[in-house]
């Protein structure tokens, strides 16, 4: 089976994103099973160490994984490049489906929603959200009405396709699945070590938040959070994993805050990622709006809770406190709340917790799965655009 994949990563420069981590764990999946996959990606590092004898890599784009640039290359490219009917194109964004749409109809097509577009434009570019969604919606419907599969990551992608699309009898082409998680990789390692190894062993309570510094994240809410914490679980040490535009708004606010410890590390390669989720006692997440959020799977995957807004599908995960908290409110006092009695809850029962933390992630986010259940809807694909 031959599979054209588009996302505008590059897979020996692994950064932190939820997005990246489901596109490249989905691509080592199919390429163990025997595939042939053609990946439409960027080069950020000059020595390509990703590479597998099924996988043809063709970058796009260098040195940067902007993704408008992204889209206006991969749309000029797809102009003189060609494919065989029956490969299979797989994007993980409606507008990447675009230009295969446009310039090869025939080839079957799926593409996965990891979350909604729309409500990443509301949240950064209030003001202009009413003329982008109407331009929007109708690039969307085309590309919904020339796809054989539409996957969603979680139940809220699928809900706002139906809100927005009554009349388009989705459920004949919409599959939700969860994302998942290499669990060989995130899995319990030993806290105490790991804590040693990063210097912050001198701390009794270690929270953790670790993605994208961006408008969609809520920072504000997690450092004002802290600000509380701190106030009332003394030796406590907030740590951000990550990069993004907000950086150096959300070091401002922490200086404005004057909380005592908040430790910055920024970007870090993919190995550093579970181990630093080792090092804490709980994972936050203060989104304004969520898919399926991968860090809550990971979290989980290495026996850690999470405690989390209410976005996407974690009220379907985290349904015990020793899974963690959500909080219905973006309220700083009750998501500080939450994060105290969470970590008292892991300091009570430290191996109660972890234990049921990495057996839900076992029982449903195995990527092997997942993998699985993409080559069936491939070969649904390709049966449908037989039928055409």
């Amino acid at each position: 089976m031959n599979i054209v994949i588009a996302y505008n990563y590059d897979p020996s420069n692994l950064r932190c994103g939820g997005g990246i981590t489901y596109v490249h764990n989905l691509l080592k999946s199919l390429l163990s099973r025997g595939l042939n996959i053609t990946l439409f990606g960027v080069k950020l590092s000059k020595n390509q160490t990703f590479t597998h004898p099924n996988l043809e890599f063709i970058s796009i784009l260098e040195g940067t994984d902007n993704w408008w640039k992204f889209l206006i290359k991969l749309y000029s490219t797809l102009r003189s490049d060609r494919f065989p009917d029956y490969y299979v194109i797989h994007t993980h964004h409606p507008l990447v489906m675009y230009p295969f749409v446009r310039f090869l109809p025939d080839n079957p097509k799926v593409c996965t929603f990891h979350g909604v577009t729309l409500d990443w434009v509301r949240v950064n570019y209030p003001h202009f959200y009413s003329l982008v969604k109407h331009f929007y919606s109708r690039i969307e419907e085309r590309m919904i009405n020339n796809v054989d599969i539409i996957t969603t990551a979680g139940n809220y992608p699928k809900q706002g396709l139906e809100k927005r699309y009554p009349n388009l009898n989705l459920d004949k082409k919409l599959i939700t699945l969860p994302s998942g998680v290499d669990l060989s990789k995130f899995k319990p390692i030993d806290k105490s070590k790991l804590r040693k190894k990063y210097g912050i062993d001198k701390f009794d309570n270690i929270i953790l938040f670790a993605g994208r510094l961006s408008e969609q994240k809520n920072l504000p809410l997690l450092l004002k959070s802290f600000s509380l914490v701190e106030s009332k679980l003394e030796n406590s040490l907030l740590v951000i994993v990550g990069r993004g535009e907000k950086e150096t708004e959300i070091k401002r606010l922490s200086s404005e805050l004057n909380t005592r410890n908040i430790l910055f590390i920024g970007e870090v390669r993919d190995y550093q990622v579970p181990e630093l989720l080792n090092c804490a006692d709980v994972v936050a997440l203060t989104s304004w709006y969520e898919a399926s959020p991968t860090i809550v799977k990971e979290a989980l995957a290495c026996g850690v809770p999470v405690v989390t807004t209410n976005v996407g599908d974690v009220h379907e995960i985290i349904t015990n406190p020793l899974l963690g908290t959500i909080v219905d409110r973006y309220d700083e006092k009750l998501f500080a709340e939450a994060l105290i009695k969470t970590i008292e809850t892991v300091k009570a029962k430290p191996e109660e917790v972890r234990e049921r933390c990495r057996e839900v992630a076992l029982e449903r986010f195995s990527f092997e799965v997942i993998a699985e259940k993409f080559i069936e809807i491939y070969k649904q694909a390709m049966k449908k655009r037989c039928q055409k």
